[in-house]
């Protein structure tokens, strides 16, 4: 778990550089995860319903939120967890109206799918 955090958020810069609020790691145990990172304070946070996962939050040292995201059903999560293990799988962005939009990481990485929670959009479509 730590060599995930590492390898990610380092690249990121600063919060106020940059619209990604927040990391998403895929786990299959969330609560185990949280033990791997006893510097970090982990809180249960409102499930997401759009990746269909249980999630406990931490603040980073970098102000962003770290959620380690455990499946509650099948869906996105459980597919991203079969293809590629535990993992970075969502980085969680800001946008203009306020509301959040996840990007979901595929092979290497690299987002592939695009999921819109704000007023501008209803939760689960895809942004224009």
């Amino acid at each position: 778990m730590r060599a995930i955090l590492e390898r990610y958020e380092s690249r990121l810069g600063p919060p106020v550089d940059t619209r990604v609020i927040g990391l998403g790691v895929a786990t299959v145990d969330a609560d185990r995860a949280a033990a791997e990172l006893p510097d970090l304070v982990f809180r249960p946070a409102p499930d997401d319903a759009l990746l269909g996962a249980r999630v406990l939050a931490a603040t980073l040292p970098s102000g962003r939120t770290l959620r380690l995201l455990e499946p509650t059903r099948e869906g996105r999560l459980t597919g991203f967890l079969a293809r590629h293990g535990e993992a970075l799988a969502v980085l969680f962005v800001s946008d203009a109206t306020g509301g959040e939009t996840r990007l979901i990481a595929g092979a290497a990485g690299e987002p592939v799918v695009v999921l819109v929670d704000s007023p501008a959009a209803p939760a689960g479509t895809m942004p224009p």
